[in-house]
């Protein structure tokens, strides 16, 4: 059995008190893993394992998720229970993410293209969003075998650009989080949630000054090449949010980079982003990462193929995982 964990202060802790640092991966959506990849499976999770894997964040993307829930009813929670069992086996806490991008006080949302099933694979709505945490508390109340609650994936107000940052949009969205953290703990009292930062779950300057007021949260950021680039668009580290994480408990939700990537901003190697990140900045803070993706289809990439190849990057942060 897992241990359950809890927040004290700005860390994350066992039942015994001692400070737990949390690696791990993102895994692939159930939905498509189980429709057209086939491989949610033992051995997905078992694979895991062998990288030192300790945390996996399964992403839920809500058009997916009512696909599965309205073609067979329970499909999907029994998916999610499947890989929450298959985790747990093998040592590994679970986090679910409702994996949208967009901003939930308004229900505004990024447009990414059409599933052929689905549909717009980031498209919710407040209420939606509202009632899907409903449901999963009620399904996994008092499940230590999962971590956190990831409330939303990328808050980003003003899409496309998603560049907002100022204090008003991070109220509004703190308020929303609040609200979500009750419903909740109506079924779920003791559960720890994990909350974003704005443009994109980057930057999370206002959460010492302007914390989410509920108690078990960890701030969320969401870090890749691009926070490295010159110019005034973005925060640097220390202001995104290494200076808040004195104060508050933070965990690098996402991180990931591929030295071939198209995209300039996701474009980088373990010499000019993973190094500096990882082991200059996060280790000496005691934070914690989550690095994206579990699986050869949803870049950057960990793995090349499904026989579990490992990336320049999965190289880089297995070799993190297992401590070579």
């Amino acid at each position: 059995m897992l241990p359950r964990l809890k927040v004290v202060g700005n860390e994350i802790q066992d039942e015994s008190g001692n400070q737990v640092v949390l690696y791990g991966v993102n895994a692939i959506d159930p939905a498509w893993m189980e429709k057209y990849y086939h491989h949610w499976d033992a051995t997905y999770f078992e694979k895991m394992k062998e990288w030192g894997v300790k945390i996996v964040r399964i992403p839920v993307h809500f058009p997916a998720y009512r696909w599965f829930e309205e073609t067979q009813p329970g499909s999907y929670i029994r998916l999610l229970e499947q890989g929450i069992e298959w985790a747990a086996r093998n040592g590994i806490y679970s986090v679910i993410d409702f994996h949208a991008i967009g901003y939930p006080p308004t229900g505004e949302w990024q447009s990414y293209g059409e599933d052929p099933n689905w549909g717009q694979i980031y498209q919710f709505t407040p209420e939606e969003l509202k009632e899907f945490w409903r449901r999963i508390a009620q399904e996994f109340a008092h499940d230590a075998r999962i971590a956190f609650y990831d409330l939303f994936n990328e808050p980003a107000k003003d899409l496309p650009n998603g560049q907002n940052t100022a204090l008003d949009a991070w109220l509004e969205w703190r308020n929303m989080a609040e609200e979500l953290i009750d419903i909740i703990r109506e079924y779920d009292p003791q559960r720890l949630f994990l909350v974003g930062g704005l443009q994109f779950s980057y930057d999370l300057r206002y959460a010492r000054d302007f914390p989410v007021r509920r108690e078990g949260v960890v701030y969320s950021t969401h870090t890749y090449p691009w926070s490295m680039m010159p110019g005034d668009w973005h925060a640097n580290w220390d202001t995104a949010f290494g200076m808040v994480s004195q104060y508050v408990p933070v965990i690098v939700g996402e991180v990931g980079f591929d030295p071939d990537a198209p995209d300039e901003g996701m474009r980088g190697t373990p010499e000019s982003f993973g190094i500096p990140l990882l082991d200059g900045y996060l280790k000496p803070r005691n934070i914690g990462w989550i690095a994206w993706n579990f699986g050869p289809e949803w870049p950057p990439c960990l793995v090349a193929d499904w026989n579990w190849t490992p990336t320049v990057a999965g190289s880089f942060f297995r070799e993190r995982m297992r401590g070579d």
